[in-house]
């Protein structure tokens, strides 16, 4: 007859989480990202929006200057460019100003760096390995 009770204090969530994929205000996303294999990925979840995708940043800056800013985008960036033209997708994104339309994501989501600077920049955070499961609305 023994009852144990576990209190566990419940912590916020951060700024930078992302608990679902809302594309309801939104008609387009780029994706940044240099693996194609990833793209695809995107390419499968994403069937409802139009999609630009461009293997890194250089690619998506000339198409930007022709394509203006609008609410309705939303921009998935990857954190490591493999081009050699920006340090890191926070960069990218800070440089643009489009921190609030933004989602990065990373295999290096668990770097408390990386965390603090999306919640400084307004951007959010998603790990690499939850493209697939993360729910889109």
């Amino acid at each position: 007859g023994t009852t144990v009770t576990l209190l566990i204090p419940r912590k916020a969530t951060p700024r930078w989480h992302i608990e679902r994929l809302d594309l309801a205000s939104k008609k387009e996303v780029v994706i940044v990202e240099d693996q194609a294999s990833i793209v695809n990925q995107w390419k499968l979840r994403l069937k409802n929006v139009a999609i630009h995708s461009f293997e890194g940043p250089s690619g998506f800056s000339l198409w930007l200057k022709g394509a203006p800013e609008t609410p309705s985008r939303l921009y998935i960036v990857d954190y490591d460019f493999n081009d050699g033209t920006e340090s890191t997708g926070l960069d990218f994104i800070e440089r643009l100003k489009i921190q609030k339309s933004a989602i990065l994501v990373t295999g290096h989501y668990d770097d408390v760096t990386i965390q603090r600077r999306c919640q400084e920049l307004g951007c959010k955070l998603l790990p690499k390995e939850m493209i697939h499961s993360l729910p889109i609305a």
